[in-house]
């Protein structure tokens, strides 16, 4: 929680810019993924990586903390024995990030709402939360120039996070040895 509440406060502040660097999203989801108990992950979650993934020039530690924040979601709102499903691709312009779970779907305000700060909707009294996790991924997202949306799909919610390609990683040429 003060972990958040920290990069909630560094993101607000406009004057702290973004530590950038070249970021291998493939790593970023699986360093993300380490943090949750590795036998919960295996029967639950799978990844699919469309195509060769270009490196993203971003803040390697926000998005480390983007992803480790809606996989948390995915898992603690859906049904306990279906699949939560990472599904990422990447075209010259644009990275598109989508983490989708089974579970009850939600009205349209309820959607609309999922990303402002304590918002909690009503069904999730029992599931521990500060409601501060989904506002963090808004910030994280805005802060690289993106975009975050929930919508319903046949079984349950998916999170999209649209992140545009501000800038394109240069070839080296190899050296002859």
């Amino acid at each position: 929680l003060i972990s958040t509440l920290l990069d909630s406060a560094r993101l607000q502040n406009s004057q702290t810019p973004l530590k950038k660097e070249w970021c291998d999203i493939e790593d970023l989801i699986g360093i993300a993924l380490r943090e949750f108990r590795s036998d919960v992950l295996h029967e639950r979650v799978e990844c699919r990586f469309e195509g060769n993934l270009p490196l993203f020039y971003g803040d390697c530690g926000l998005l480390i903390r983007l992803f480790v924040n809606l996989i948390d979601n995915a898992l603690k709102y859906s049904y306990q024995d279906k699949p939560i499903e990472i599904a990422i691709s990447a075209t010259s312009s644009k990275w598109k990030i989508t983490f989708s779970n089974q579970c009850p779907q939600l009205s349209s305000e309820e959607l609309n709402n999922l990303f402002e700060k304590f918002y909690r909707t009503d069904n999730t009294a029992d599931i521990s939360g500060s409601g501060i996790g989904l506002s963090i991924c808004k910030e994280i997202s805005l802060a690289h120039n993106g975009s975050i949306r929930a919508y319903n799909h046949e079984h349950g919610i998916s999170v999209e996070v649209i992140l545009p390609v501000l800038k394109q990683p240069v070839s080296l040429p190899m050296e002859d040895q």
